[in-house]
């Protein structure tokens, strides 16, 4: 990988991830609902498609948080981008957490 393509993955790869993930959670919320996933009770009275969708938002948190462990020491970047790019990468953990957490909680197909 060249230094140009590492720098744009690194500073912004992770809002990138995010909206990849937040595509897929609205689409399967919407295809759930239709096909009638979020109604039909399953593992202890949880719907099928809120399993679906919190282990989405996981998978999700779980890829961003690799990507900022990738990032700890700077990833062969200069020192200002190295920060940049956790920061950034920080900022799009917190706000998958925040986001997706309500996937959880709220009414899935009111």
């Amino acid at each position: 990988m060249n230094a140009g393509t590492r720098i744009l993955v690194a500073i912004a790869g992770a809002f990138s991830l995010w909206a990849l993930v937040f595509t897929v959670i609205y689409a399967g919320h919407a295809t759930g609902c239709e096909t009638g996933w979020g109604l039909a009770p399953a593992l202890g009275g949880i719907a099928p498609l809120r399993i679906v969708l919190v282990l989405i938002a996981l998978a999700g948190l779980g890829l961003t948080l690799a990507g900022l462990w990738l990032l700890r020491r700077g990833a062969g970047l200069a020192p200002r981008l190295a920060t940049t790019a956790r920061l950034l990468t920080g900022a799009a953990a917190v706000a998958t957490v925040y986001n997706f957490a309500f996937v959880a909680i709220l009414p899935l197909c009111a």
